[in-house]
């Protein structure tokens, strides 16, 4: 079996949480130095992703520029530089509600953006040019799809998944996609892709138990190979700089819905690190950063109160656990 590989001396990055308005109390996001271990600050005003049924997201790029859509205000995503320290921009577009927040690496901000006054429900997928000193241009260019899932490779492309509608994939300002995956009665879902462009999607024959990661060179249709395991349902993928895989997925267990996070080496199809709650709950949302960094969002009776655990690259056992300032914590991200 392959080993999983890290990159020595990493520099801890820097942690973001994001905490939904609970009642009457607006929410935040939190920013932490060394992946977790200090709190530095917090700023935003978050809402409750109750209101005309918006969902606060964040995005964060190696730069330390965070990208927020509160969810107090349609169309209307704040950018702030330095780890949260200051506002840069307010990007108000149109009457719409920003979802799955994605940064590519080279600072444009992607998004599905909902009109509500079209009542439109699933796209399309929007594109934020970054300019040099990392502010948005307000007009984006527009690609046709139902995103519902966005991930971008290291050449600039864009991929996004659809559930039934199936996968496409666009090089940069190319409105007609080079690559797509759509076979009949199939739900593509979950999408990353790793540091050679290799694409990673979840794929699930429409009433079957039969999901499955299959993993795709760039273009490909067919798939170089695929993960499966019985009775394993895969959620949120995640790959770290080294190409190390990070798999968030439900199970069965005597009539309960159980949680983990499975960790393979680059090629594996076996995982090679399996985590489990530590609260002996379920895992929530996740997020690695470069290095391998992990953070996730726990659930404590099927609440939304967190804590938060941060594991080192390599480690089974969390390095810091974040139990104090959390307001239904709903999202993590790295900043570098």
């Amino acid at each position: 079996m392959p080993n999983i590989v890290h990159r020595a001396n990493s520099t801890p990055p820097t942690l973001y949480v994001l905490n939904e308005q609970g009642g009457n109390a607006v929410g935040w996001v939190s920013a932490y130095s060394d992946a977790g271990a200090t709190f530095a600050r917090q700023f935003g005003n978050v809402g409750n992703g109750e209101v005309k049924d918006q969902n606060p997201n964040m995005a964060a790029n190696s730069s330390g520029n965070l990208y927020l859509y509160t969810a107090k205000h349609l169309g209307q995503v704040l950018v702030y530089k330095k780890y949260g320290a200051s506002l840069q921009q307010t990007l108000q577009f149109q009457k719409g509600d920003f979802s799955k927040l994605t940064v590519g690496a080279d600072g444009n901000l992607f998004a599905m953006v909902t009109n509500f006054k079209k009542r439109k429900t699933s796209g399309p997928l929007q594109e934020f040019t970054a300019n040099r000193n990392g502010t948005l241009q307000a007009q984006p260019f527009r690609r046709v799809a139902v995103p519902y899932y966005i991930a971008t490779d290291a050449m600039g492309d864009v991929g996004a998944a659809g559930g039934l509608n199936g996968f496409f994939a666009w090089t940069k300002k190319s409105k007609k996609p080079f690559w797509k995956l759509n076979a009949a009665n199939t739900l593509y879902t979950s999408i990353a892709f790793d540091r050679s462009n290799n694409l990673y999607v979840v794929q699930q024959v429409v009433n079957s138990s039969a999901v499955a990661i299959d993993v795709y060179a760039r273009g490909a249709t067919t798939p170089t190979y695929s993960i499966t395991n019985n009775g394993y349902v895969p959620g949120q993928l995640a790959l770290d700089a080294a190409g190390n895989l990070y798999v968030g997925g439900y199970y069965e267990n005597s009539g309960t819905i159980k949680s983990n996070i499975s960790i393979y080496a680059p090629g594996a199809s076996i995982p090679n690190t399996v985590l489990q709650a530590p609260s002996g709950t379920e895992f929530d949302y996740m997020a690695v950063s470069s290095a391998g960094y992990l953070a996730v969002i726990e659930n404590v009776n099927s609440t939304f109160s967190g804590p938060v655990v941060v594991y080192d690259p390599g480690a089974t056992v969390p390095s810091t656990t974040i139990s104090t300032l959390l307001q239904d914590p709903r999202q993590v991200a790295f900043g570098n």
